[in-house]
């Protein structure tokens, strides 16, 4: 699948040369004032199959539901540590009609039937590791966060590569620090590595030219709540230094 994400990754120059660079239009639909909603510090929201909004108020530990009009219509969750409550609130998604909201400091996973019916909390052991029959060709990994779910109880984490040596399809592939997303049982056990990308300082850096990237950012990622779609944004250079974007 690497193979396949890395074959189909083009950047905005060889789209324009191809005559193929698609046109998107975004169109506002609604605001929702912050100062009247009683917004503070959010870190995810999902839309949901009617059009509900939910938003991740870690600050408070509360989930706001906002109506496809923008209207404040419910919250859930507390602050605690209790079965409906929350310590902080690191992400939203959803499997199906059923929401997880993941709470990053009690590593645990919350799960709301149709988005608002508490159902049931589940703990998400720490770290990823492969299972003992792959441990040859699997890499080691210190395990972030969860950012999908999936029907089978399996997830997709996002992490980082171990400061230990890597076993040899990895090595020298995976240096301290790179981003690697894989697909995990609920215990931890690393059953796919879909996608990686490399630490910053070998991002910010042309190893052919060697020479830094200009404006060179911390990769950018982002995936579809139900986990079908993963979307990564690098630099490179193009022509003669210039910055540019490569999507995956």
């Amino acid at each position: 699948m690497l193979a396949a994400l890395i074959a189909s990754a083009v950047d905005k120059s060889s789209l324009e040369a191809q005559g193929n660079l698609p046109h998107l239009t975004a169109t506002r639909e609604l605001i929702i004032d912050g100062a009247v909603a009683d917004l503070t510090f959010i870190t995810y929201m999902t839309v949901l199959h009617d059009g509900t909004m939910m938003v991740a108020q870690p600050e408070d530990a509360r989930i706001l539901y906002f109506s496809p009009s923008g209207t404040l219509s419910g919250s859930f969750g507390r602050s605690g540590e209790g079965p409906r409550e929350f310590h902080w609130i690191a992400g939203l998604g959803w499997v199906g009609d059923t929401v997880w909201a993941w709470d990053d400091t009690q590593r645990r996973m919350t799960f709301l039937a149709r988005g608002k019916e508490f159902l049931r909390t589940e703990r998400f052991a720490k770290g990823m590791r492969p299972a003992r029959g792959d441990a040859k060709s699997l890499p080691l990994l210190l395990d972030i966060a969860p950012i999908a779910q999936f029907g089978n109880g399996e997830s997709l984490r996002w992490g980082m590569a171990a400061s230990v040596p890597q076993p040899a399809p990895w090595k020298g592939l995976l240096p301290p620090g790179a981003t690697v997303f894989g697909r995990t049982h609920g215990d931890g056990t690393l059953t796919e590595v879909v996608a990686f990308v490399p630490s910053t300082s070998q991002l910010c850096r042309d190893q052919r030219l060697n020479v830094a990237i200009p404006e060179c950012a911390h990769p950018q990622w982002s995936v579809a709540p139900d986990g079908s779609r993963l979307a990564v944004a690098t630099p490179i250079l193009r022509g003669r230094g210039a910055p540019a974007i490569r999507l995956v």
